[in-house]
């Protein structure tokens, strides 16, 4: 489940359909390309725990993040 119903992050923001869209795109692209949450994480110089708060939800995804995810996964 990438989303809890309580759609609030932990940033004050609200998760948008377009930030869903795009979280469900990169993990599909991860399965795709055979990359984990460990590997993408090292890749964007992020931690995977917050990488995980990102594509949970409870955490803002930033668009440096987003470029990033874009960048090395090719989306």
């Amino acid at each position: 489940k990438f989303f809890e119903q309580n759609s609030q992050t932990k940033g004050g923001g609200n998760i948008t359909a377009k930030e869903k869209a795009f979280v469900i795109k990169a993990r599909k692209r991860m399965v795709t390309v055979g990359m984990n949450d460990r590997e993408l994480a090292e890749k964007l110089n992020i931690s995977r725990s917050y990488l995980s708060m990102i594509f949970s939800g409870s955490r803002a995804m930033t668009e440096e993040i987003r470029e990033r995810i874009r960048l090395v996964l090719n989306i």
